[in-house]
């Protein structure tokens, strides 16, 4: 098993030194990125209006180093609850995509994110129709925002866009992402021609979206021992765990923080174009259905480890 680790070693050495991908010939920063997300905001109201719909929600802050592939997960995350709020109103969902691998995204990719859920809420304003303009001012003043600003911003619209469909994730919105998150690790297990003969761990029927969290959150830990192994730096997430109570929104939400890390570690393999499939949709499912999938990734993540 041990050559494994140096074939692992020797294909991180042999990348590129940038394996992250920019635009040099535009400047974009996290003013841009906010700004857009205020007039998301506003765009937000107006559908809220529309629909009488009361919003009453506080920002969460977190002590998280955020990065850009963290925010761009939040921008998911958002678009995916736009995709809900479709099919309520009977408009066919759209396709929600994935980013190309990299151990680092400048922050004009997440630009684009918010550029994107801004122009699916003004298509939804037109098919309510709604016809008022917002007051928002494209001129208006924003200091230096950070990540976390940032981030925070995007939570708040996603809490919003909760009350706007009446609902928030289900188990198996979460159980969705798990099965990305198998596929990847799949594909990385393929790279290193790792022999997987691991088996799913016994369901919990009786699991709750606090038992899916921890299982999830221990994945987390397994993914940054690797990334660690690849030299790739790692995000403390123990405000995310750090919570009094659990739903399954928070558990949809560390899921997504384990498929942005994920990248980076395929990034470190040279798998710069396998990028995570899409969402498929599920019915039925229980945390308990969540919390298997999240165990057979670590099992076989664990695979990785055994290496040193």
């Amino acid at each position: 098993m041990k050559k494994y680790m140096f074939f692992f070693i020797i294909g991180i050495l042999l990348l590129p030194l940038e394996s992250g991908y920019s635009y040099h010939d535009v400047e974009m920063d996290g003013v841009h990125v906010y700004r857009c997300c205020i007039e998301i905001g506003y765009e937000l109201s107006s559908i809220e209006r529309h629909l009488n719909v009361v919003q009453d929600v506080k920002p969460v802050e977190r002590n998280v180093a955020f990065k850009p592939h963290h925010i761009w997960q939040k921008t998911y995350e958002v678009l995916i609850k736009i995709n809900i709020l479709r099919e309520k109103l009977n408009i066919p969902i759209i396709s929600v995509s994935s980013w190309q691998p990299a151990k680092a995204i400048d922050m004009i990719f997440v630009y684009e994110q918010v550029e994107r859920i801004l122009m699916e809420l003004k298509f939804i304003k037109r098919r309510l129709g709604i016809t008022e303009t917002t007051a928002f001012n494209q001129k208006d003043d924003f200091s230096m925002k950070t990540p976390n600003d940032i981030f925070t911003t995007l939570d708040v619209i996603s809490a919003r866009m909760d009350l706007l469909n009446g609902e928030q994730f289900t188990p198996a919105n979460v159980f969705s992402e798990g099965m990305r998150i198998l596929e990847d690790v799949t594909t990385i297990l393929d790279k290193l021609n790792i022999i997987d003969n691991t088996i799913p761990p016994k369901k919990n029927k009786d699991a709750l979206p606090r038992d899916t969290f921890a299982t999830a959150y221990e994945l987390m830990k397994v993914v940054q021992t690797i990334q660690g192994m690849a030299g790739v730096e790692t995000t403390d997430f123990y405000a995310f765990k750090a919570r009094e109570s659990i739903n399954p929104k928070d558990v949809f939400e560390m899921t997504l923080m384990v498929v942005a890390e994920l990248q980076t570690v395929k990034a470190s393999l040279g798998l710069v174009n396998s990028m995570t499939p899409s969402a498929k949709y599920y019915e039925n499912k229980v945390p308990g259905d969540a919390q298997q999938i999240l165990g057979w990734c670590i099992k076989r993540l664990q695979l990785i480890k055994s290496l040193q």
